[in-house]
């Protein structure tokens, strides 16, 4: 479960590889349910809480190497939030939402065992190398009847801690963006997801819809196409979806054209991206953590008059939607020039961007306006 900077001739690639599991049953997940184990609460119940070495942002910032000067403490924090919000994000292709919500909790001492400290301990270590690497340690436990995000049952193992642990050793000289790459990588591991070159692919345990390496054209083709529509939120293992050899070589994941997160080593290509999530990585996690939120779709056109904004949507054509909006609030007014549903609701957003939505005959759909 390493995660390493390194440059790849490669794509995106598109499938997962998940621990724990007999072929696509079961599977290693954090509980739905709340959980403890030895006393300490152990799933997603209140979201999963994260410490770091040394109880602050500025103690564990310290404990690094870094290139030139380091990073103010505001904006390593930032990175350290960023790469928790990227398995938050909403799936840009499907519009599928992230049922995962992180919380830092530094009231909870960081300490080395996946069963105790925080759910997610962030951990500085000297792993022997001038690496920028890091590893996540993953506990699981037996099969339980296991309630699923989206509200239903199958068996599964419950996840009860992850220790992840960045390289410290003197010679190892970070920048934020990098920090931020990888922590963001390792995050996928503490959630369930595997290394799909050394891992998921050369073992047979790489879950696609169809996948052909045939040619290195071929495998390119078919490894990166979005399918995370295709897994059954109500029962992840009965999805349209195979088990498949991927080797890791041409043709396989170092095709042309294939780029993938959850790699061991990870293309610097990720570095500028706050949200490096590929379509692999975002079925892998409607697989563990499925939604059954409807999705919304992006505005395909957004008009202003006066105080009022005008979307038409993607994939609804005749469809707009008029609201209020202004800087001490939004809300809903009309659609298509009748009364808002008694169900339909508003919040504003602290930052530069109104979060709307419309609960109502025409089913959940979320929008995000820039802001006055």
């Amino acid at each position: 479960m390493a995660g390493a900077l390194g440059l790849l001739l490669a794509g995106p690639v598109h499938a997962f590889g998940f621990f724990g599991g007999n072929g696509l049953n079961d599977g290693a997940r954090w509980d739905t349910e709340p959980r403890t184990v030895g006393g300490v609460e152990r799933s997603l119940d209140g979201g999963l809480r994260f410490s770091v070495t040394g109880g602050s942002y500025e103690n564990f910032r310290d404990e690094f190497r870094w290139s030139g000067t380091p990073p103010p403490v505001a904006e390593f924090r930032q990175a350290v939030l960023d790469a928790f919000a990227a398995w938050e994000a909403v799936d840009p292709v499907t519009g599928l939402q992230s049922e995962l919500v992180f919380t830092e909790d530094f009231t909870v001492a960081v300490t080395v065992g996946r069963t105790t400290g925080a759910e997610i301990d962030l951990i500085a270590t000297d792993r022997g190398n001038s690496g920028r690497n890091a590893y996540t340690r993953l506990n699981w436990g037996n099969y339980k009847n296991f309630l699923l995000t989206s509200g239903t049952r199958i068996r599964a193992q419950p996840i009860s801690g992850a220790d992840v642990e960045m390289n410290n050793n003197s010679g190892a000289r970070w920048s934020l963006a990098v920090f931020r790459t990888v922590l963001a990588h390792e995050i996928g591991h503490a959630i369930g997801l595997r290394d799909v070159d050394v891992d998921a692919g050369p073992n047979g345990r790489y879950v696609d819809d169809n996948y052909d390496g045939t040619t290195s054209a071929t495998a390119a083709a078919t490894l990166t196409n979005s399918f995370a529509l295709l897994v059954n939120p109500l029962d992840p293992p009965a999805s349209p979806l195979t088990l498949y050899t991927v080797a890791n070589g041409n043709p396989g994941f170092d095709s042309p054209g294939a780029l993938v997160f959850m790699e061991t080593s990870i293309s610097s290509a990720f570095n500028p991206r706050l949200v490096p999530l590929t379509n692999d990585e975002y079925a892998g996690r409607q697989f563990l953590y499925p939604s059954v939120r409807p999705r919304y779709q992006l505005a395909a056109a957004v008009e202003r008059l006066g105080d009022r904004v005008r979307i038409s949507w993607q994939g609804l054509p005749t469809r707009s939607y008029w609201v209020d909006h202004s800087d001490d609030g939004t809300t809903w007014t009309t659609i298509n020039g009748s009364p808002v549903p008694a169900a339909a609701s508003g919040r504003t957003e602290t930052d530069d961007t109104d979060a709307m939505r419309l609960d109502g005959p025409a089913g959940l759909y979320r929008v995000r306006l820039a802001g006055p």
